[in-house]
């Protein structure tokens, strides 16, 4: 579609500049979470949100390591942000309506699709959520699950005991411990507790999802520099995952390809990183740090990892997934 556009140069903006002064990323987010943010044995953090931190510290800061990921409850996240605590939460957060609408704040792109499913004993026999009616439910304080498993209940006519903690970990403890019948999360949660258990097979992930929960990260808004760094930088992954642009190859590639928007992408024509203040070739540290979309969900989430949770619509539109990037121009 023809369109006029007069380039504005760009100024970096708050966060940006606090981030370049005090020389680390702040990223916030849930405490543990395997596949999305857990630590290591040697205390490093791993998972597919803290590869988004480190694409970030290294499209601002040129190095993959400087950024400090400060684990809190999900109710702490927002204020965290709020106040100048961190500078993203890249934590597993639902992105709603009222949450961009109310709260300040910015929902740069999601990058992960899910819903809300339910994790019971198998021998409880139950075969999908209208068997739960009467069930008592272990739940996050203030998550978006609260307010899903609230309303499929209702919509069904169904009748529930909500068990609600501030932390993941308290929910995870109290299934274990039988206090409730069920637990509400996003599959590749559950996933990850039921792998940590020492009898997983004898839990079930019901197949059926009650809700849309689109993971985003979350910067506040008005600092529209930010906002578009870090939905650049996510584009950035996806679109050198369609371009078939790895963490192994990229250097190459962006010193033979012949093909346009490669070569735009990793900088070896046009100034679109320099547009953004930054280093006209950052995608091509930012991908030899982290690798492309499907090198970081693989890694953390996939093939590759303990969960091998299938990419489903997380698979790029050209596989019948829902990733999409705007075209690289």
């Amino acid at each position: 579609m023809p369109l006029l556009i007069t380039a504005i140069n760009a100024h970096a903006g708050v966060t940006i500049d606090k981030i370049k002064s005090r020389g680390e990323l702040y990223c916030g987010g849930q405490a543990e979470g395997l596949g999305f943010h857990t630590p290591d044995t040697a205390g490093n953090w791993k998972g597919f949100a803290v590869d988004y931190c480190r694409a970030l510290a290294t499209a601002l800061l040129n190095d993959p390591g400087k950024y400090v990921y400060k684990p809190m409850s999900f109710v702490q996240t927002f204020t965290a942000l709020q106040t100048g605590e961190v500078d993203i939460i890249t934590t597993s957060t639902t992105y709603t309506v009222s949450r961009d609408a109310v709260l300040g704040l910015e929902f740069p792109r999601v990058y992960f699709y899910s819903g809300n499913a339910f994790m019971v004993k198998k021998s409880a026999n139950v075969s999908g959520p209208k068997d739960l009616s009467g069930a008592t439910i272990c739940n996050i304080t203030g998550s978006t699950n609260v307010s899903s498993v609230d309303d499929y209940f209702r919509k069904n006519g169904m009748t529930y005991t909500p068990v609600n903690f501030d932390k993941i970990d308290d929910a995870f403890n109290a299934y274990k411990s039988d206090r409730c019948d069920a637990i509400s999360q996003e599959p590749p949660v559950l996933a990850s507790f039921r792998s940590s258990l020492g009898n997983p097979d004898d839990n079930v992930i019901l197949d059926t999802t009650i809700s849309k929960e689109p993971f985003a990260p979350v910067v506040l808004e008005k600092d529209p520099d930010w906002v578009n760094l870090v939905r650049q930088t996510i584009n950035a992954t996806i679109t050198a995952e369609e371009l078939g642009v790895t963490a192994a190859n990229v250097e190459e590639i962006a010193k033979t390809s012949k093909d346009p928007e490669v070569r735009r992408l990793l900088g070896a024509e046009g100034d679109i990183g320099t547009k953004m203040s930054l280093a006209n070739d950052w995608v091509v540290k930012v991908v030899k740090a982290v690798g492309n979309y499907g090198e970081i969900y693989d890694r953390n989430l996939g093939a590759q990892s303990v969960l091998k949770i299938p990419r489903g619509v997380n698979n790029l539109w050209s596989n019948g997934g829902l990733i999409y990037s705007p075209p690289w121009r």
